[in-house]
């Protein structure tokens, strides 16, 4: 199915929007179907004698087997300019005449260059030449079922190109979502203090808590102090002045 297909689903399912509808469109519009086909079968005649050719001339170096091919490729692309430009040829009349030239081609090739054939591909040219000559010369009549295989065909392409290239669109959107870095909120770490910073607040806070303590105490009390650290002049200080000369002393006496 993937080699059906193209790599673009966006094209995919254009496609396939066409197909259907050009299949629902030759259903009820019965001529266009007809004129349809026509162009449809010519144009894959000419493309399988191109494709042929191409893989047939370059598997087969002889000179002979290159000329019986080269003939073989001008013969199918002038049935397929016959099949549009004139009404005698039909679709079974060319078809059987293609499927006739390729069992013949091959057939003379293994005669031209007096190669050995397996017994099954031999039989398998065999019925190439017998089932042309069957389309060719019998009155047998497919173009009604024809119509309706083209159409059952056309619907089917469609439905497959519009399949896959909305199962790609799909996979597509499902992988970007899946590959989309989700946002997880910034966790705010809070701000650590060194080691160096911890010890200073450390010695502040100790300091203040010191200050506080002598605070709480008496005028006579820090007297007492200042006299007991052989700190002079304190007689004529206040509380908050013996405080602060209590604690110059310890810090530069530490």
């Amino acid at each position: 199915m993937k080699r059906i297909v193209t790599k673009h689903p966006i094209v995919n399912i254009v496609l396939g929007v066409l197909l259907l509808a050009l299949s629902i469109t030759a259903l009820f519009h019965q001529p266009l179907l007809d004129e349809g086909i026509l162009y449809m079968a010519a144009g894959l005649v000419a493309l399988f004698a191109v494709v042929r050719f191409h893989k047939e001339f370059k598997l087969h170096k002889a000179q002979k087997a290159r000329y019986i091919l080269t003939v073989e490729f001008v013969l199918v692309i002038l049935l397929a300019a016959l099949l549009i430009f004139a009404d005698f040829f039909t679709i079974a009349i060319v078809l059987g005449l293609v499927i006739y030239l390729q069992g013949a081609t091959r057939l003379l090739i293994a005669q031209a260059l007096k190669k050995l054939v397996k017994f099954e591909r031999f039989l398998m040219q065999l019925l190439y030449v017998t089932l042309g000559a069957f389309l060719v010369f019998s009155a047998f009549e497919f173009e009604d079922a024809l119509r309706y295989i083209v159409i059952g065909l056309l619907a089917l392409y469609g439905l497959i190109f519009l399949i896959f290239g909305i199962r790609s669109v799909v996979n597509e959107r499902k992988k970007k979502k899946a590959q989309a870095p989700k946002e997880t909120p910034i966790e705010t770490k809070p701000h650590e203090a060194k080691p160096s910073e911890k010890a200073s607040e450390e010695k502040t806070q100790q300091a203040n808590d010191k200050r506080e303590a002598m605070m709480k105490k008496t005028v006579d009390e820090l007297k007492a102090m200042c006299k007991s650290r052989g700190i002079t002049g304190y007689s004529g200080l206040t509380k908050a002045q013996l405080v602060e000369r209590i604690w110059r002393h310890d810090k530069e006496h530490k």
